[in-house]
């Protein structure tokens, strides 16, 4: 977020970089989202854009001599895509338990699809399967061709709190 708030907040960054985009003229989406600090949800606004945006964003950030190092590791962008992917079912989850008229049976039952839902995304990344996961299956895809390798061993870190939450007892486990 400190990446988005450096462009955003600042009047001649914004506008440079929104030129930029323009340039690279590749279908990419015109500007990112202003995030606001208050509201976590605006992270699901802000992060799949930043996401598609990445690669102007590292060409931006490396022309105004801002060093991250974070955006060249393909683990950290594929932690952010992970992310990026859960965010948007998360986001997703909240709008259906919205509305004057929600009765309860049907928050639960929105509550408790989602927590299915959480163990076929877990039992599809054990398998190494990114067919609900389009932003991953795509950093995946550019991390393995940049390195040759398999990005399995990396999705393993993001099973070990889904073992945590989903186990019997536990209370979202129901």
């Amino acid at each position: 977020m400190e990446i988005v708030n450096y462009i955003r907040t600042h009047a001649l960054n914004h506008r440079q970089f929104k030129n930029l985009i323009a340039e690279l003229d590749q279908g990419l989406p015109g500007d990112l989202p202003l995030h606001c600090t208050v509201r976590w949800l605006s992270k699901g606004k802000v992060l799949p854009r930043f996401f598609e945006l990445l690669d102007a964003v590292k060409l931006f950030m490396e022309q105004k001599d801002k060093d991250y190092p974070e955006l060249s590791d393909p683990k950290w962008i594929m932690d952010l895509a992970f992310l990026v992917d859960m965010l948007c079912r998360l986001d997703r989850l909240n709008l259906d338990l919205q509305g004057k008229l929600k009765m309860l049976p049907d928050l639960v039952q929105s509550v408790f699809a989602f927590v299915n839902k959480l163990k076929l995304f877990k039992t599809h990344l054990q398998k190494g399967e990114l067919a609900y996961f389009p932003s991953l299956l795509k950093a995946s895809a550019q991390a393995t061709g940049a390195t040759g390798k398999s990005r399995q061993p990396v999705m393993q870190h993001w099973l070990k709190p889904c073992r945590k939450t989903l186990r019997p007892g536990s209370m979202i486990y129901m």
